[in-house]
């Protein structure tokens, strides 16, 4: 991880703890009406789409703070600093 200088702010930081709860809590996969052998084959995996979008919406706030795109995401440190990840 490398350190941008770039602080999320207080607002964006909660928005993005509560994406990450709501992804916690996502199972993995969800197989219902569309069998398992779609579900393994990743139409199920809700999980990974759950934390996909912490991803991109991490990814877009820090660009909207004038950050350059990158090849990759930018993550959020424990000091609310955006990172390249």
């Amino acid at each position: 991880m490398e350190k941008t200088g770039v602080m999320a702010t207080d607002e964006e930081t909660e928005e993005l703890r509560d994406l990450a709860d709501r992804a916690r809590k996502t199972p993995a996969m969800i197989v219902g009406q569309m069998g398992i052998g779609q579900a393994l084959s990743g139409g199920g995996d809700e999980s990974y789409k759950a934390w996909q979008e912490v991803r991109m919406r991490c990814h877009e706030l820090a660009m909207n703070h004038g950050l350059p795109d990158i090849v990759g995401f930018y993550g959020l440190n424990g000091d609310g600093e955006f990172v390249k990840m």
